[in-house]
């Protein structure tokens, strides 16, 4: 008999001819063959499983690392203004936002849900006047220097007849007189970096909410996270200061749309 049929049954029964078949060694030869294919089966699954998982994962990491970067607008200054304690007329919001893109709470009915918006309505960011509501990051210093750039977030429009509906996304986004170098020039010669926070060594970004009504007047403004020291203060004022905007619109009507300004103030 070939050495290849040593495992057959035939041989199995030569072997343990005249033997006890109910004794263990009968059953092991006669179910080795088994025994093997299984092993070979399991080793051949742990090995595409070791091999594979690489990939998989970095396939996995690959979807998930969306990354969306924002630019900063720096403003100096060298006056400095101790701001007053306490601001009338307007709420600091106990809402905190990670990242500047996030999307804030707003009143459920001031804001239209979004399965309401056509796609046609939507304009491209290249139309708007800036990227979306967000403006920027303004970052305020005790140095000399200024610089900005637009900043970039994430938010979603709303379309509605009513005309005191707020939006946060429109066809004809609300524009600042002179556009954003003015605004940069406003924020420049208006912001004064507080005394008590810059003695005690306080900074921070200190985001602000505000909306341009259909008139371009300033309305609502919020504190959506603050960092004391009077930057918060400090903040309200300057926005409670500007001129009126070129309001937004919506179909070739002026309507109401709610912004963000993040402001940083930075000691050098």
């Amino acid at each position: 008999m070939k050495t290849s049929d040593i495992y057959s049954h035939e041989w199995c029964e030569i072997v343990f001819e005249g033997k006890n078949h109910a004794y263990g060694a009968y059953e092991l030869r006669e179910n080795t063959v088994k025994r093997q294919m299984f092993a070979i089966l399991i080793a051949a699954t742990l090995f595409i499983g070791v091999v594979g998982s690489p990939m998989i994962m970095k396939h996995a990491k690959s979807i998930n690392n969306r990354l969306i970067t924002t630019g900063v607008i720096e403003i100096s200054t060298h006056k400095f203004l101790k701001p007053k304690d306490n601001v009338d007329g307007f709420v600091k919001s106990d809402k905190v936002q990670s990242k500047i893109i996030n999307t804030v709470k707003f009143p459920p009915t001031r804001i239209v849900a979004d399965d309401n918006v056509p796609d046609d309505i939507i304009p491209t960011q290249k139309a708007l006047f800036i990227d979306n509501r967000t403006i920027s990051t303004a970052t305020i210093d005790d140095g000399s220097t200024v610089r900005g750039e637009k900043a970039i977030g994430n938010s979603v429009a709303g379309i509605n007849s009513v005309d005191t509906t707020t939006y946060i996304f429109v066809s004809q986004m609300p524009a600042f007189p002179g556009g954003l170098e003015e605004l940069y020039r406003y924020l420049k010669s208006s912001v004064k970096y507080p005394n008590e926070a810059r003695n005690m060594g306080i900074g921070g970004i200190v985001y602000t909410s505000f909306i341009i009504s259909s008139t371009g007047s300033i309305e609502d403004i919020t504190i959506l996270r603050g960092v004391g020291g009077g930057c918060d203060d400090e903040a309200i004022r300057v926005l409670k200061g500007m001129p009126k905007w070129n309001p937004g619109k919506q179909d070739g009507n002026a309507v109401n749309v709610k912004l963000n300004l993040p402001i940083n103030f930075k000691l050098n």
